[in-house]
């Protein structure tokens, strides 16, 4: 039965990829714009295909802020995350401090976050590839159980 499931997912995983990925990768360099200037990282993202907040849960321990920020715990440090959405799309900005081993590490789990957010195209793969089944697709939208053990399979997933 499992096997079965794993197989479906597969499938669907590549017949979503054939009919998106040229699409996609053509419009990659808009969608998504990164740039680190004196200790601050911000992230644009112009199309939003994925939840982000449910992404950003696989980085560490999240607290979602009134005011529509973010705090993230990530290997004993708090990251305090600016978000700014609208109708173009989000802004994040997070001031990283000192560039440590810790701040590096983020900083790319974080461009992840987002890049999922900009490219996902459902394929499922991230689910099939979760050791612990907290990952669900459904209809385009992800959903991340707050159990995630922060392994960061799913970060090794790119279309």
């Amino acid at each position: 039965m499992q096997n079965k499931r794993l197989q479906n997912i597969i499938i669907h995983a590549v017949i979503t990829s054939l009919k998106s990925g040229l699409t996609k990768l053509y419009k990659m360099s808009v969608d998504f714009i990164e740039s680190f200037e004196q200790g601050v990282l911000t992230i644009q993202v112009s199309r939003i295909e994925t939840d982000w907040k449910q992404w950003i849960k696989t980085i560490g321990n999240v607290t979602f802020l009134e005011n529509g920020n973010v705090e993230v715990l990530c290997r004993d440090k708090l990251y305090h995350i600016e978000i700014a959405e609208n109708t173009n799309g989000l802004t994040a900005t997070v001031v990283i401090g000192k560039n440590t081993q810790k701040d590096i590490y983020f900083m790319s789990e974080l461009k992840t976050v987002f890049r999922k957010t900009a490219y996902c195209i459902g394929c499922r793969v991230c689910e099939a590839n979760c050791p612990h089944g907290f990952i669900s697709m459904k209809d385009g939208h992800v959903t991340i159980d707050d159990r995630c053990v922060k392994c960061k399979k799913c970060h090794d997933v790119f279309h």
